[in-house]
């Protein structure tokens, strides 16, 4: 038998991650895909030869998915269990099926018991919803360490997408970027961040919205990543659901 690689992914056919045609380069051949009408799509595809490709992606420290009873499910090679705190809703996420999060006060994923350590470098890759009409009065997290750092917040009374230092004292460093301006349609938020030195003394935090970069800044934080979708306290529930978390 022939070795086989595979890649499956999730694509969408226009707005908004704008792929309606697209050539795909696998293990030194390509192929086209296009023609298709708007809409998310399973995108499979296989090579079969004698020398495996390499996975492009390295597998996840931490995911989040729901499965098809509309449970919530944690997998990733960090080894830690995650648990569903308070009640959060399973809502339709961008493909319409009831695979996306939403969560109110009271309701969070928390990561193991001291949450899940990055060192100095980490990306967060998920899709995001907001909904204008939940109160900006308080702050909005997506990520928060356990004693430390919310690395991916949007702003108190207001809507800019940003992360916010405790440990190094800087409070709330925004991006930039008006999380107003993505209306009510599912968008992919990416946040990567990287050193800038060959010490890691100083360090990038870059955002992008469906692929694209909107917005760097020199925030940095070295906290572990142990609640999901709000601060652990409760009071501070990101601004809509939440799909494919990564």
């Amino acid at each position: 038998q022939p070795d086989i690689t595979e890649a499956e992914a999730w694509v969408s056919a226009g707005d908004p991650i704008k792929t309606r045609y697209v050539k795909f380069h696998f293990g030194g051949h390509s192929a086209d895909w296009g023609g298709a009408g708007s809409g998310i799509y399973r995108l499979h595809v296989q090579q079969i030869g004698s020398v495996p490709a390499e996975h492009p992606w390295p597998e996840p420290l931490i995911a989040v998915d729901i499965d098809d009873t509309g449970t919530i499910v944690f997998s990733g090679t960090s080894g830690v269990d995650g648990m569903v705190q308070g009640s959060p809703t399973i809502v339709a996420g961008p493909s319409g099926q009831l695979d996306a999060v939403q969560f109110g006060v009271g309701s969070f994923l928390q990561m193991g018991d001291d949450g899940v350590d990055t060192d100095h470098t980490w990306t967060i890759d998920c899709y995001i919803q907001m909904d204008p009409s939940l109160p900006s009065d308080s702050w909005g997290t997506l990520t928060r360490g356990s004693a430390g750092d919310h690395q991916i917040i949007e702003q108190a009374g207001g809507t800019e997408l940003g992360g916010y230092e405790n440990v190094d004292g800087r409070g709330f460093v925004g991006s930039g970027f008006d999380m107003g301006t993505l209306g009510t349609s599912w968008h992919r938020l990416t946040v990567a961040t990287n050193c800038v030195d060959g010490g890691c003394a100083s360090r990038t935090a870059t955002y992008f919205i469906d692929g694209e970069e909107v917005a760097s800044t020199d925030y940095h934080s070295e906290s572990d990543f142990f609640a999901i979708g709000n601060y652990q306290d409760g009071a501070q529930p990101w601004r809509g659901p939440i799909h494919h978390f990564r």
